[in-house]
């Protein structure tokens, strides 16, 4: 059996468990949603670093990922957008993630959709030549980061006119960005696009986005908090920001 301590703060439901760790970004915007909701649950901590605990959370996910979602019904979901857009269905909350809006919603999951690919993708890229000290693959560095630049000018023109991505109102999208942002401002940061920097200023002012950044940050503050003293410039001691 897979356990940890119950969060601070919040209520034990038996209906709902959540597989995950706080230093997964997938697990974070999944939190995120959880918060903006105000749906309770109970947390299950996976330490993937540990065999047999990988061994143990392969039955319940055999891609050995996070997070992974376990219903009342015994029903796995083990992605989080699907774990975003069960909430979205099954729970009584009034906060909606997905617009009522059709095109609004088609806009909130293509967004969803793009920060996996062109921002997490290239942020995990980073992340692994930044732990290979003396060994790193500039080609993939170079790749990682055209790539991120591309995503940054896209998404500082997005939010150039509209408080979040999908338009007056925060959604799954803004979800996916919040904990991705957060690292890479400290990682490969984007000052010079000052519409995305204003955005992610909106994103950790958000209480549900505060509360994960809390949660992680004791133990990593250095990922997690952006300060004007600690941010490297690109690929300046780039690993000590991993």
């Amino acid at each position: 059996m897979i356990s940890a301590p119950l969060i601070h703060g919040l209520a034990r439901e038996d209906n709902l468990k959540l597989y995950y760790h706080i230093h997964s970004l997938q697990s974070q915007k999944v939190l995120i949603a959880f918060y903006e909701k105000g749906v309770a649950f109970t947390p299950e901590v996976v330490n993937l670093a540990n065999p047999a605990i990988r061994e143990a959370y392969t039955k319940l996910n055999p891609w050995g990922e996070i997070p992974t979602l376990l219903d009342d019904k015994g029903n796995l979901y083990r992605d989080s957008s699907t774990i975003i857009e069960y909430l979205e269905i099954e729970s009584h909350s009034i906060i909606r993630l997905i617009p009522a809006d059709p095109q609004k919603a088609l806009f909130a999951r293509h967004f969803d959709r793009a920060l996996s690919m062109y921002l997490y993708h290239p942020l995990e890229q980073l992340i692994l030549e930044a732990r290979r000290v003396g060994q790193r693959n500039e080609k993939s560095m170079n790749s990682a980061e055209a790539t991120l630049e591309k995503t940054y000018a896209t998404l500082d023109k997005e939010v150039a006119t509209k408080v979040w991505l999908s338009g007056e109102e925060f959604s799954i999208a803004d979800c996916a960005a919040a904990p991705a942002l957060i690292r890479l401002c400290t990682l490969y940061p984007f000052e010079k696009y000052t519409h995305l920097w204003s955005y992610l200023d909106r994103l950790q002012a958000r209480p549900s986005v505060s509360r994960i950044r809390t949660e992680a940050e004791v133990q990593t503050p250095a990922l997690l908090v952006r300060t004007s003293w600690s941010r490297p410039t690109r690929r300046q001691d780039m690993a000590t920001h991993i």
